[in-house]
C-alpha cells in the first residue's frame, strides 16, 4: 500500500480492513472513515446505472445496502447519476441542473448546486428544484415555502412540488 501511495503521489491517510464481501466493506467504511474526532457527514454514492442491465441482484443489492448503512450512520446521501459523464472543465454546460429533494435537510442539498453554478463550466444552467409531496399535503403551501426558503439563501431556482397519486 505504501508503494501505490508514493507512486501516485497520494497525500493522506489509509486503514485496511478485512471483510468477507463488498457489501460488509462498505458498511465498515461508512462507520469508521474519519479522522479522531473528525467523522464525515455525507456519503456519495454513484447511481448504479447498470442495474437495469444487470442479471445479478449484488448491484442492487450493494447499492440499497450503502443507502442503509449511510443512514444507519446519520449521514445525508448524495446520488449522482451518470457520474462516468461528468463533463471536463473545458466544457460549457447548458440547461438544467435538476434537484430531487426528498428530506428537507436544511440548506446542504442546494449546497451543492449553487456551488457547482459558481464553475465556468455549471454557470449557464438553471437550477430546477423537484420534491414529493403526498396528496393530503399542501401542495401550494409547500411551493411557497420552499420559493421563501431559497429566497432567503439568494439562490435562484425553480420550484416543482410532484403530488404521488395512489392507484
Amino acid at each position: 500500500m505504501d508503494q501505490q501511495i508514493k507512486l501516485h503521489k497520494i497525500h493522506g491517510f489509509y486503514d485496511i480492513l478485512m471483510v468477507n464481501n463488498i457489501i460488509e466493506g462498505i458498511k465498515c467504511l461508512v462507520q469508521t472513515s474519519g479522522l479522531g474526532g473528525l467523522r464525515h457527514n455525507t456519503v456519495v454514492v454513484a447511481w448504479p446505472d447498470e442495474w437495469a442491465t444487470s442479471h445479478e441482484i449484488t448491484v442492487c443489492q450493494r447499492f440499497v445496502s450503502t443507502l442503509r448503512a449511510a443512514d444507519a450512520a446519520d449521514c445525508a446521501i448524495l446520488v449522482p447519476k451518470n457520474v462516468k459523464i461528468f463533463p471536463s472543465s473545458q466544457v460549457k454546460i447548458y440547461g438544467y441542473l435538476d434537484v430531487w429533494w426528498i428530506v428537507h435537510d436544511g440548506g446542504l442539498l442546494m449546497l451543492l448546486p449553487f456551488l457547482l453554478k459558481q464553475n465556468k463550466t455549471w454557470r449557464n444552467t438553471r437550477l430546477r428544484l423537484f420534491t414529493i409531496a403526498q396528496m393530503d399535503d399542501n401542495t401550494f403551501n409547500m411551493k411557497k415555502d420552499l420559493e421563501t426558503f431559497l429566497y432567503h439563501l439568494r439562490i435562484e431556482a425553480q420550484v416543482f412540488v410532484i403530488e404521488l397519486v395512489h392507484v
